[in-house]
């Protein structure tokens, strides 16, 4: 993973992350998990939404949760 973390399980329509193992400062923790969030959205807005778009499906939503 990109921001240093793992993947702690997927539940079907969730996935945990677990972001910062490797560190004690819990800056640079908060940190890489807010710009995976936002890299997510990113992702989500502009290339998965325009997916959908194409083969005429459902406009998505989705949320993203940060927990310290």
């Amino acid at each position: 993973m990109l921001w240093g973390g793992f993947f702690e399980k997927n539940t079907g329509d969730m996935v945990m992350a677990i972001i910062g193992p490797e560190t004690k400062d819990r800056i640079i923790i908060a940190q890489e998990a807010i710009q995976c969030a936002m890299d997510i959205r990113y992702v989500v807005e502009n290339e998965v939404q325009a997916m959908l778009a194409s083969d005429e499906l459902l406009h998505t939503n989705f949320r993203i949760g940060i927990d310290f």
